[in-house]
């Protein structure tokens, strides 16, 4: 750890993080996200950003996921979101059924965009 200053007359050790993630700048990524197999499981990457478009750098965002079909919105499938904790996020599900899905992810109740 680094020293941080001192607070009344005792040493003060750590950082202060002043980054906040910005959903409009965070980004998905992979190929799972637009194809995936029936019983498989697949994943994708979603990339925490900052409102200059820097990599967060550490984890502990509030990401919210969801992966519906198309035509069972009641049925969502269940999804595994892990923290890297370097700003970036994997997540993984495996569809029961063939058919077409919805993938929904949320950064602080925001929409999150899929990447190229």
């Amino acid at each position: 750890m680094e020293k941080a200053g001192r607070c009344r007359g005792y040493e003060v050790y750590g950082a202060i993080n002043t980054k906040e993630v910005d959903p409009a700048k965070c980004v998905l990524q992979g190929e799972d996200l637009h194809r995936a197999r029936e019983k498989q499981t697949a994943s994708f990457t979603l990339l925490c950003r900052d409102a200059a478009g820097e990599s967060m750098g550490r984890g502990g965002d509030n990401i919210q996921v969801a992966v519906v079909p198309k035509d069972k919105k009641d049925s969502p499938v269940r999804t595994v979101v892990q923290d890297n904790k370097d700003g970036t996020y994997c997540v993984s599900y495996t569809p029961k059924e063939p058919g077409v899905y919805t993938v929904l992810v949320c950064v602080k109740e925001q929409h999150v965009r899929a990447g190229t």
